[in-house]
């Protein structure tokens, strides 16, 4: 059986861990959330987040299981590293497209803020929409699904 790495690309609020976990349940696999990790870590420091966030990563990609990788991968810089280390280790990737977000996606995030300013989440979602890049076959996806 094929590993797959099933990563989620999009902006905030655009439904990327309700389909997570919808998928988890369907192919009865790991989810890993950045949400997740951001939420438990004991720290505020963005930096010793984002390595705990890779160190998860690099634990489910040795464990050589398909999982779902859920954070925004909003442009080809930031699913580039990911998709490089997914690839070596012998996993098929596929992507599922939410697009750059809207006013919807907007107030799907702000009717449950985690604790976060409203006005932090709009120049979140303003930052995304301006880094979105649209996932194509050439960064290394097998398929692309259009969740849009």
């Amino acid at each position: 059986m094929e590993k797959t790495l099933h990563m989620m690309i999009g902006s905030i609020g655009t439904g990327k861990s309700f389909h997570s976990v919808k998928l988890s349940k369907e192919l009865n696999i790991d989810v890993l959330s950045a949400d997740s990790i951001e939420k438990d870590s004991t720290s505020i420091d963005d930096n010793e987040i984002e390595i705990d966030i890779m160190e998860d990563y690099l634990n489910h990609l040795d464990s050589g299981e398909s999982f779902i990788l859920d954070g925004l991968n909003i442009n080809k810089a930031s699913r580039k590293h990911n998709l490089t280390l997914a690839k070596h280790r012998g996993f098929i990737i596929n992507a599922y497209d939410f697009g750059p977000g809207d006013d919807k996606s907007l107030n799907q995030r702000l009717s449950d803020p985690r604790g976060v300013s409203e006005e932090r989440w709009k120049v979140i979602a303003e930052s995304n929409k301006k880094s979105y890049e649209k996932p194509e076959k050439d960064e290394g996806f097998k398929e692309i699904i259009e969740m849009i």
